[in-house]
Formats: C-alpha cells, sequence, structure tokens
C-alpha cells in the first residue's frame, strides 16, 4: 500500500498520530508527503495498490480525486488525522490511531457511491468529485472562513462563528435547480446543499436517510429566510433535522444542476473550490474502501 500523507493535517498536530502509523506499519507500507492536492491526487491516480489517506477530510477528497481518474480504482483506505471528520463518521472508520490501523488492516471492502461535479473556476470549466457534500451560498462563505480560523479557535468555534458571520451576511440570490430533469426556480435562494453524506461540517448531521451506496444524492434548498429568520433553520440543523416548511425544499435524485444569478460560491468536501453554474452527477458503487465493518 502506498500512504499519501498531508504533513499539514490539523494544523500539523496530526504528526504524532502520523508518526505511530508509520512505526506500526514498517515494511507494509509506502510513504509519500505531498507538497500539495494536485500532487496528492497525481500520486493516487498512479498508484495501482492499496492507497491510503493520511490527513483530513480534504485529503481524503484529493485520493478520492485521483482514484476517480481510474477505470477500476483500487481500494482505498483512510488513516485520519485531521479536524472534522465527516467522511469518517458516515462509513464508521474510526478516528482513534489503533483503532483506524485496525480498521485498515482488516481487509474488508464496501463499495461506495461518489459523485462527479462540473463547475467553473475563473471562467473555465472544471470537473472533480466528492462523497461527502457541496454547499452552495452560506456553507461556501463559512467554509472560507473556518479554514482560516479554526485552526486558532477549534473547529466547532471556528465553524460556528464563520456560520453567523455568513448568516449576517447573507444576500439571497435567484437559483435555478434542476433535479432529474426536473427545473425548479427559487427567486430569493439562501443556500443549496447537495449531499452523499449527511454530515456536513463540524457537530451538523442532517436527519435525511443517505445510504452509502443507494445510488443517491440528497437536494436541500433553503429558501425565502431573512437573516433572522435563518437562525431556527440553522440551530434545527445543528439538532440533525431538515426543519419542516413552506421555505424548505428537500428531494432525492441521480443529478442535479444548479445555476445562479449573481453566480455563488461553491464548496464540496469542507473547501471553497469554484462557482456556479454546477452540475453534480451520483456515480454508484464507484469506490471500493477499506472500512473495517464492510458494512454501513
Amino acid at each position: 500500500m502506498i500512504c499519501l500523507v498531508n504533513p499539514q493535517a490539523r494544523s500539523g498536530r496530526g504528526r504524532k498520530r502520523q508518526a505511530y502509523w508509520r512505526q506500526e506499519l514498517a515494511g507494509r507500507a509506502r510513504w509519500h508527503e505531498c507538497l500539495s492536492g494536485d500532487d496528492c491526487r497525481r500520486q493516487a491516480a498512479l498508484a495501482e495498490e492499496t492507497v491510503v489517506a493520511v490527513g483530513g477530510d480534504g485529503t481524503i477528497n484529493n485520493v478520492i480525486n485521483g482514484l476517480m481518474t481510474k477505470t477500476s480504482p483500487p481500494p482505498m483506505g483512510v488513516l485520519y488525522s485531521g479536524t472534522s471528520p465527516d467522511f469518517c463518521a458516515f462509513h464508521h472508520i474510526p478516528t482513534q490511531p489503533a483503532a483506524a490501523l485496525a480498521a485498515l488492516l482488516s481487509g474488508k471492502v464496501k463499495l461506495i457511491d461518489t459523485a462527479a461535479i462540473d463547475f467553473h473556476d475563473h471562467a473555465l470549466e472544471q470537473q472533480a468529485f466528492f462523497a461527502c457534500s457541496c454547499n452552495i451560498g452560506l456553507g461556501a462563505d463559512t467554509a472560507a472562513f473556518a479554514n482560516t480560523w479554526r485552526k486558532y479557535w477549534g473547529d466547532l468555534a471556528g465553524t460556528g462563528f464563520g456560520l453567523l458571520r455568513a448568516i449576517t451576511s447573507n444576500r439571497p440570490f435567484a437559483a435555478e435547480v434542476g433535479i432529474d430533469g426536473k427545473s425548479l426556480h427559487f427567486a430569493r435562494c439562501n443556500h443549496i446543499i447537495v449531499l452523499k453524506n449527511p454530515h456536513i461540517a463540524s457537530s451538523l448531521r442532517l436527519n435525511l436517510p443517505c445510504q452509502a451506496d443507494d445510488g443517491l444524492l440528497r437536494l436541500v434548498v433553503i429558501h425565502d429566510h431573512s437573516p433572522l429568520e435563518l437562525l431556527p433553520v440553522v440551530a434545527a440543523l445543528y439538532r440533525g433535522a431538515v426543519p419542516p416548511g413552506k421555505n424548505i425544499f428537500a428531494a432525492a435524485g441521480q443529478t442535479v444542476t444548479v445555476s445562479a444569478m449573481p453566480p455563488q460560491r461553491l464548496e464540496f468536501d469542507g473547501d471553497p473550490r469554484g462557482w456556479t453554474p454546477a452540475a453534480i452527477t451520483i456515480k454508484p458503487r464507484a469506490l471500493p474502501l477499506l472500512c473495517g465493518s464492510g458494512h454501513d
């Protein structure tokens, strides 16, 4: 196996865990410290053996993007040393060092869905993949703030304050949203979430019936809320609920398209990436994952 390491995971504090895993896997793994996300993706794309993401959700996403360029990707493993384990929580991958190592070495594999996303970055069309969620609107602004400040304040406080900051400065936008070919118009959209994983950020887990291999995306559109009205909605999200109401739209499908006016920043798997318009398509059971349990 090859272990692709983010040496800056958890603002560098992940190195202690990484040292433990290097010692335990001596003679059984090759190690590569990635110089950048591009380096991580390139190494994953070249690999023929099991590829292990050693870092946080950003490292996991980079490994997935490298593996998904292959017709038949090899298994992926995770040794988590990041700050907000959304991917691991959904797939029941332990985050404690010894348990994570045992899950990796178990040899138990399940096939999981990923999502392909076409989007725009500096006016150029781009394609990438994600396995957790894509946020358009509030979530992208929150991620940009949290990624800067949570290394000082901690993950929960950095994300929470970033979210409150995004809410108070929120400007609704017009959006055309398509799901499996059905078009919907929202004149005053606050936020759009497209999920494969209900764990969308630190301590936020939506009570949606997501399964790792059900071949479905989940769409949530929050619209026609003032900043003051958004506060109880966000509070409900922290309780794990998608609050019912005429200004919350939820659906499931295999394809989602979003265009917005003005164009909106988007993020997926925790990092700001580009701008709308975007098109997202499910890739059913496309990636073999070493998870230890072999099931959800």
